[in-house]
């Protein structure tokens, strides 16, 4: 069994790969990275022993709207969540932060950590990914440059940690989701009993007014909603829900057969 990730090793979602490994009892060497969303997508189904770190939403940044749209199209299903902290640390090859006049990092970290790089005068330097920076700033030989960062970096990439958790919101959190593909023989992760599903509503007056009645007419509390853009037809939506429900409650199945009434499409995606 293997577990893939996108981005450059000592990324966060290398870091939420290794503790999927070990629950799965994983040796890390099965820990494969790949450079895009799709590429990995495309493993996942092609590869039915293979599990998938997917990051699906930031608390501070929102939703990653490419992989719901991935998760959609492709024939997976989530089998379970993580739910990581996000403390971001200012990395360099030495530790005097006085002598630091620029950062690299991918830009969602940088803005992630905007007052903490004002304060100090550091000029933000935007790349790719940010476990890509911390190997850029450790073969660059700069002094003056440093990177934004895990601390699980550090240790890969062997920088010293110049400072901890500086971005600006503590509670900052990424949610992954843990997927294989449709035929896979895999354990769930999770089973603390919630459900993802899309949906595209019927063209009826109220109709989204409706099928979220579905659930709450049974007392099926929603964790999660979006509006997507569903690139059909101009101006038509998909939802994303994910709901506190699980395959073998009986209201789930009831609030299933009366939002067939005012959809046009239901995608179940999984149940964790």
């Amino acid at each position: 069994m293997h577990i893939i990730y996108q981005w450059s090793p000592g990324a966060y979602s290398h870091y939420v790969g290794e503790k999927i490994a070990q629950h799965y009892m994983i040796p890390t060497d099965n820990i494969i990275w790949l450079f895009s969303f799709s590429e990995v997508f495309e493993h996942i189904v092609s590869n039915h022993n293979t599990i998938g770190i997917i990051p699906i939403e930031n608390s501070y940044a929102g939703s990653v709207h490419e992989n719901l749209y991935h998760i959609n199209q492709y024939p997976v299903r989530i089998i379970g969540e993580f739910f990581l902290p996000v403390q971001h640390c200012l990395l360099a090859t030495h530790n005097d932060k006085k002598i630091l006049h620029k950062v690299y990092s991918h830009p969602q970290a940088l803005m992630q950590c905007a007052s903490y790089l004002h304060k100090h005068s550091i000029t933000p330097q935007a790349y790719h990914d940010t476990a890509g920076s911390a190997a850029y700033i450790q073969n660059l030989h700069q002094t003056d440059s440093g990177c934004i960062a895990s601390e699980f970096a550090a240790h890969i990439y062997w920088l010293h940690i110049v400072d901890r958790n500086i971005n600006d919101v503590e509670s900052n959190t990424t949610r992954f989701l843990i997927v294989t593909s449709k035929e896979a023989k895999i354990a769930p992760y999770t089973t603390h009993s919630k459900a993802t599903l899309l949906f595209a509503t019927a063209d009826v007056p109220a109709a989204l007014y409706k099928c979220l009645g579905s659930f709450a007419s049974r007392g099926i509390n929603l964790t999660k909603i979006e509006s997507l853009p569903a690139k059909k037809e101009p101006f038509s939506h998909l939802f994303w829900i994910d709901a506190e429900t699980n395959c073998t409650d009986e209201s789930r199945q009831w609030a299933l057969e009366e939002l067939w009434y005012f959809t046009t499409f239901i995608h179940e995606v999984g149940y964790y």
